[in-house]
């Protein structure tokens, strides 16, 4: 895990503000130094370009996302209870920080950059480490359905977690996505469920 400075966690936090908000055409030095109250130079003492920051925000996520979700408690014969906690922990935490919505968005930005495709793939490998044995383990005890591959469970329950979160960034971060997850994850299970 990398090292961060406070002032660097409040840079790509106000970034990811900016980027969920304008795009990434929208998140500019200027605009960043004056949501964070110093100036531009100020900014390039933390980071050389908003490639670096955009990196370092997808990074971010991807190693907080690892770290919480290996510490949830899960359970070795309860693979819908851990499918759950999974994606409850999902769901808080973008509750949390709707500012990082953008990095399940990620796609669009800097399409140019190696280093930002790097890190948007690292992130889907995080999503991927913890949802693949969960899966697994519901198929092998006969709670997930065998008829459908577990690479395709993968694809079908990760499109509908990114559906979900844009819905909710559309409405403006509106309602209570908590709740709302919880109930397209319950509709996943039994679509899923053996």
């Amino acid at each position: 895990m990398e090292n961060r400075t406070e002032r660097q966690l409040e840079i790509i936090e106000t970034a990811g503000k900016i980027l969920t908000e304008d795009g990434v055409q929208g998140l500019t030095t200027k605009k960043l130094a004056n949501r964070v109250g110093f100036s531009e130079s100020a900014i390039y003492r933390h980071f050389k370009s908003k490639e670096d920051i955009i990196v370092s925000l997808l990074t971010h996520l991807s190693e907080s996302m690892d770290e919480r979700l290996s510490n949830l408690e899960l359970s070795e014969d309860d693979p819908e209870s851990n499918f759950n906690n999974l994606f409850a922990s999902q769901m808080k935490f973008f509750s949390e920080h709707p500012h990082y919505v953008v990095a399940v968005f990620s796609d669009g930005l800097l399409q140019e950059s190696d280093r930002v495709n790097e890190a948007i793939e690292s992130i889907m490998q995080t999503k991927m480490k913890h949802l693949m044995p969960i899966i697994t383990s519901g198929k092998q005890k006969q709670v997930f359905t065998s008829s459908i591959s577990t690479q395709d469970l993968m694809s079908i329950v990760m499109g509908t977690f990114r559906l979900q979160m844009y819905k909710w960034r559309l409405s403006g971060f509106e309602y209570d996505i908590v709740l709302r997850g919880n109930n397209t994850i319950q509709s996943l299970l039994k679509l899923i469920k053996q």
